[in-house]
């Protein structure tokens, strides 16, 4: 674990060959220890795609990263709730599994439209 902005978080770093085979075997593992104290650990995980950093794209631009992501949410949804909401990984969770669509420029903000399967918003509303 690291702090970022004075709270602690778990640092999870996810390897492209896992994206691209779809492996979850580490986030399940992972799983298994913050359910242990689901208060603890609640807002903690922050995700890091290595193998996609030389890509200028946002990473929910990215086939690869959003397929798994939406495979992540759809077979542990309660990774929503331990997903850290301070340095956007949250954010990045929904940008991954609904789709996107940009909308307006306001000054130096983008406003976003996002459009999420009903099974997806259904856990969303449950987990968090």
């Amino acid at each position: 674990m690291r702090s970022l902005n004075d709270k602690e978080f778990i640092i999870v770093e996810i390897k492209q060959h896992d994206i691209e085979k779809k492996e979850y075997g580490q986030i399940e593992n992972l799983l298994n220890t913050v359910k242990t104290d689901h208060d603890r650990y609640h807002q903690t995980l922050h995700f890091i795609f290595d193998g996609y950093n030389q890509n200028p794209r946002e990473i929910f631009e990215i086939e690869a990263i959003r397929q798994w992501t939406t495979g992540l949410v759809k077979k542990y949804p309660e990774i929503l709730y331990f997903m850290e909401n301070e340095q956007c990984g949250f954010q990045n969770v929904l940008l991954c599994i609904g789709k996107v669509e940009k909308q307006l420029n306001v000054g130096k903000e983008v406003l976003l439209n996002l459009n999420l399967e009903p099974i997806l918003y259904q856990q969303i509303i449950r987990w968090t």
